[in-house]
């Protein structure tokens, strides 16, 4: 299974089982998104990323200029009750 399939398998099983207010403001949230054109300026796979600085835990910041990956897990914010 690719990793699109896995996420929207994910994506349909949480939906299920969140209440109807939760799904609407998710749903709400994602066309907003979507229509403010924010996918457009987005990097996509193999593009090369602008430099940039990343700050240590100390808060020093040291440039980065060896090739990196860069990878952002997908956050899952649950807002109900157990």
């Amino acid at each position: 299974m690719s990793l699109k399939e896995e996420l929207d398998a994910f994506r349909s099983e949480f939906m299920a089982k969140v209440s109807p207010e939760i799904r609407e403001a998710m749903v709400q949230a994602d066309m907003e998104l979507a229509a403010s054109g924010i996918a457009r300026n987005a990097l996509k796979a193999g593009d090369r990323a602008p430099d940039f600085r990343l700050p240590d835990a100390r808060g020093s910041c040291t440039f980065q200029c060896r090739p990196i990956v860069l990878y952002f897990h997908p956050l899952l914010i649950y807002f109900g009750s157990s």
